[in-house]
């Protein structure tokens, strides 16, 4: 694997591919400040100083930047995330949504943005999230700084408010297009969002399931004990509750558990929709769609 050298005090200031070649800028260089990465967005954030402030919060803590954007043309927006663990860029989202009549527009690819931060953030383990946002409405709707008066707005306080009873959120605020690295990359990822095409996938259901809170309780049993939760509503969720769910209903149609090879599961937080996919050892494919319902 190659190294990168990055010089941020020197002769010249940049990132070289060789030592010799970043040793011609830092050598007789009083109060020379250089360093050696395995990638070079790090190196980037070194240059830009920002390796610093990335140590004061990145300890034990997953770093996301988000950023939203809309084409009046189109009418469409899209949203883009880039997730930072131990200095390096591991996780990137570039999803294109849906508008609501409510006059948002952008701030609406700013909100799902920062809630599909936090949700990826959940679901993968992660106890403590930084959002670096550079639109202001991203806390302060969740702090009550600002008033959240449209459905959008009051819709992303809750979920923030429900989703920090799992995960550990602080916000850092960065300047719009200042040159950050990682607040460009994914001011492109929200662009480029907005470019893809709509992904239309048409799924046959073999199986469609409402599920109420009684019919839940009744499934998954306890759920206090289980570490790693997810509150939403009335309804906790986690793997575990996920996997007694799938299995419950393939049972439920007179199926045995030893006939599957595998189980895929896809659950969408803010709809309260499960897709399932069995998988047989015959590999035959069924699906199932579950509806999660308030009473």
């Amino acid at each position: 694997m190659g190294k990168y050298y990055a010089v941020r005090k020197g002769k010249k200031v940049g990132i070289f591919n060789s030592w010799y070649e970043c040793e011609l800028q830092v050598r007789g260089y009083s109060g020379a400040e250089y360093k050696s990465f395995t990638n070079i967005e790090s190196a980037k954030a070194y240059i830009d100083n920002k390796d610093e402030i990335y140590k004061k919060n990145t300890e034990n803590s997953l770093i996301v930047f988000v950023d939203g954007s809309f084409s009046k043309d189109k009418n469409i927006a899209g949203y883009g995330c880039a997730f930072i663990w131990n200095e390096k860029l591991i996780h990137t989202i570039s999803q294109r949504i849906d508008i609501k009549d409510e006059n948002l527009w952008n701030v609406s690819a700013e909100i799902s943005g920062a809630l599909a931060a936090v949700e990826w953030a959940i679901e993968n383990g992660y106890e403590r999230l930084n959002i670096y946002y550079d639109y202001e409405g991203i806390q302060k709707w969740v702090d009550g700084s600002w008033e959240a008066k449209k459905g959008s707005t009051k819709s992303y306080k809750e979920k923030m408010n429900e989703y920090s009873k799992v995960i550990d959120i602080f916000f850092t605020k960065v300047k719009a297009h200042s040159g950050d690295y990682y607040n460009e990359l994914v001011d492109e990822l929200a662009k480029k969002a907005i470019n893809q095409p709509e992904k239309r996938v048409n799924i046959q259901f073999d199986m469609e399931h409402n599920v109420d809170l009684t019919m839940f309780r009744m499934i998954v049993g306890e759920t206090d004990h289980i570490p790693i939760q997810l509150k939403v509503g009335s309804f906790v969720f986690n793997d575990n509750v996920l996997n007694k769910i799938a299995k419950y209903f393939w049972k439920d149609e007179g199926n045995k558990i030893k006939e599957l090879d595998s189980i895929e599961i896809d659950f969408d937080i803010r709809k309260l929709i499960c897709l399932i996919s069995y998988i047989t050892i015959e590999k035959q494919n069924f699906h199932a769609r579950v509806t999660f319902m308030e009473e």
